[in-house]
């Protein structure tokens, strides 16, 4: 990666989630998330800032003021200098709701893809800003040998 390189996209801003599709609850099930936690992340308002300078990305999540996440982390130019990182222990710890996970992040065709590793499932989070105000997310857990694809839908504030 060279010093100076600079994402092609600049994903800051506050975004609002103004929908979920019909497989969330799958892709939280598949999280071990209990039927209150399911039933809350599909209906509580949830906010997502993000605040990107150069390749440094501070990601400042929110649902309903109840739970909230911060994540700073390093965007790499490209899957093969963030499976590079990962197996060199470069990499980001987070820590929610009793359980942590590693996290990498990195560009792939004009998406930005947050690759978490947890102790039984891995979780890629790709972000696609669809236009200046429209944020999609798409999600995917891999469990067990199983894909479970959802999607997150966010409008800029």
């Amino acid at each position: 990666m060279s010093i100076d390189w600079q994402p092609p996209i600049d994903f800051s801003g506050v975004w609002k989630r103004s929908a979920v599709d019909e497989n969330y609850d799958n892709f939280l099930k598949a999280q071990d998330q209990g039927w209150f936690v399911r039933k809350a992340a599909a209906n509580a308002p949830f906010t997502k800032t993000l605040i990107q300078d150069g390749s440094d990305m501070i990601d400042k999540t929110s649902m309903a003021g109840i739970l909230n996440l911060e994540a700073n982390y390093k965007i790499l130019e490209n899957k093969e200098l963030a499976d590079q990182a990962r197996e060199n222990g470069d990499v980001t710890i987070e820590e929610a709701m009793g359980k942590q996970a590693t996290l990498v992040c990195y560009y792939e065709d004009n998406l930005m893809v947050l690759h978490r590793v947890m102790e039984l499932f891995e979780g890629f989070y790709k972000h696609e800003l669809k236009d200046e105000n429209t944020l999609i997310l798409h999600l995917e857990i891999h469990r067990d040998g199983k894909v479970y694809p959802s999607q997150e839908t966010f409008l800029k504030q």
